[in-house]
Protein backbone atom coordinates (compact mmCIF):
# COMPACT_ATOMS: atom_id res chain seq x y z
CA UNK A 1 0.00 0.00 0.00
CA UNK A 2 1.09 3.44 -0.72
CA UNK A 3 1.79 6.03 1.84
CA UNK A 4 -0.95 8.30 0.52
CA UNK A 5 -3.50 5.53 0.89
CA UNK A 6 -2.36 4.89 4.45
CA UNK A 7 -2.72 8.61 5.22
CA UNK A 8 -6.21 8.55 3.74
CA UNK A 9 -7.15 5.54 5.87
CA UNK A 10 -5.68 7.30 8.90
CA UNK A 11 -7.80 10.38 8.17
CA UNK A 12 -10.90 8.23 7.74
CA UNK A 13 -10.14 6.49 11.06
CA UNK A 14 -9.70 9.86 12.79
CA UNK A 15 -12.99 11.06 11.33
CA UNK A 16 -14.68 7.83 12.37
CA UNK A 17 -13.16 8.14 15.87
CA UNK A 18 -14.45 11.70 16.10
CA UNK A 19 -17.95 10.57 15.07
CA UNK A 20 -17.90 7.70 17.58
CA UNK A 21 -16.81 10.15 20.30
CA UNK A 22 -19.62 12.49 19.33
CA UNK A 23 -22.12 9.62 19.45
CA UNK A 24 -20.81 8.53 22.86
CA UNK A 25 -21.28 12.10 24.10
CA UNK A 26 -24.84 12.15 22.76
CA UNK A 27 -25.58 8.78 24.37
CA UNK A 28 -24.22 10.08 27.67
CA UNK A 29 -26.47 13.15 27.37
CA UNK A 30 -29.47 10.94 26.58
CA UNK A 31 -28.74 8.73 29.58
CA UNK A 32 -28.46 11.82 31.79
CA UNK A 33 -31.76 13.18 30.44
CA UNK A 34 -33.35 9.76 30.98
CA UNK A 35 -32.24 9.81 34.64
CA UNK A 36 -33.61 13.34 35.02
CA UNK A 37 -36.91 12.28 33.48
CA UNK A 38 -37.12 9.27 35.81
CA UNK A 39 -36.51 11.62 38.74
CA UNK A 40 -39.18 14.02 37.45
CA UNK A 41 -41.63 11.14 37.02
CA UNK A 42 -40.94 9.98 40.57
CA UNK A 43 -41.60 13.53 41.85
CA UNK A 44 -44.83 13.70 39.83
CA UNK A 45 -45.94 10.38 41.32
CA UNK A 46 -45.23 11.71 44.83
CA UNK A 47 -47.21 14.86 44.05
CA UNK A 48 -50.07 12.82 42.65
CA UNK A 49 -50.10 10.65 45.78
CA UNK A 50 -50.18 13.77 47.98
CA UNK A 51 -53.09 15.17 45.96
CA UNK A 52 -54.99 11.88 46.10
CA UNK A 53 -54.44 11.67 49.85
CA UNK A 54 -55.55 15.26 50.33
CA UNK A 55 -58.65 14.65 48.22
CA UNK A 56 -59.52 11.59 50.27
CA UNK A 57 -58.90 13.33 53.59
CA UNK A 58 -60.19 16.83 52.91
CA UNK A 59 -62.19 17.26 49.75
CA UNK A 60 -64.24 14.09 49.95
CA UNK A 61 -65.06 14.77 53.61
CA UNK A 62 -66.16 18.30 52.73
CA UNK A 63 -68.33 16.97 49.92
CA UNK A 64 -69.89 14.48 52.33
CA UNK A 65 -70.52 17.31 54.78
CA UNK A 66 -72.11 19.44 52.08
CA UNK A 67 -74.26 16.51 50.98
CA UNK A 68 -75.36 15.86 54.56
CA UNK A 69 -76.14 19.55 55.02
CA UNK A 70 -78.09 19.61 51.78
CA UNK A 71 -80.14 16.60 52.90
CA UNK A 72 -80.72 18.13 56.32
CA UNK A 73 -81.80 21.42 54.76
CA UNK A 74 -84.18 19.52 52.47
CA UNK A 75 -85.70 17.75 55.48
CA UNK A 76 -86.08 21.09 57.28
CA UNK A 77 -87.82 22.61 54.26
CA UNK A 78 -90.17 19.64 54.03
CA UNK A 79 -91.02 19.91 57.74
CA UNK A 80 -91.56 23.66 57.43
CA UNK A 81 -93.79 23.16 54.39
CA UNK A 82 -95.82 20.54 56.25
CA UNK A 83 -96.17 22.89 59.22
CA UNK A 84 -97.19 25.81 56.98
CA UNK A 85 -99.75 23.65 55.17
CA UNK A 86 -101.22 22.59 58.51
CA UNK A 87 -101.36 26.22 59.66
CA UNK A 88 -102.93 27.24 56.35
CA UNK A 89 -105.60 24.57 56.78
CA UNK A 90 -106.36 25.81 60.30
CA UNK A 91 -106.52 29.45 59.15
CA UNK A 92 -108.70 28.47 56.21
CA UNK A 93 -111.01 26.58 58.55
CA UNK A 94 -111.16 29.59 60.91
CA UNK A 95 -111.93 31.96 58.01
CA UNK A 96 -114.75 29.71 56.83
CA UNK A 97 -116.12 29.61 60.38
CA UNK A 98 -115.99 33.42 60.59
CA UNK A 99 -117.69 33.74 57.19
CA UNK A 100 -120.51 31.43 58.26
CA UNK A 101 -120.94 33.33 61.52
CA UNK A 102 -120.90 36.67 59.72
CA UNK A 103 -123.47 35.40 57.21
CA UNK A 104 -125.65 34.01 60.03
CA UNK A 105 -125.37 37.24 62.01
CA UNK A 106 -126.15 39.29 58.93
CA UNK A 107 -129.23 37.12 58.33
CA UNK A 108 -130.28 37.60 61.97
CA UNK A 109 -129.80 41.37 61.68
CA UNK A 110 -131.94 41.39 58.54
CA UNK A 111 -134.63 39.40 60.39
CA UNK A 112 -134.49 41.80 63.33
CA UNK A 113 -134.83 44.78 60.99
CA UNK A 114 -137.89 43.19 59.39
CA UNK A 115 -139.50 42.60 62.78
CA UNK A 116 -139.10 46.24 63.88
Amino acid sequence: MSEQMLLQILEELKLLNHKVGSLEHKVDNLELRQKEMKSDIAELKKGQLRLETRMENEVIEKIRGLSDGYSLRGDQIENLLKHLNERFDIISHDINYLKRNAARQEAEICELKKVK
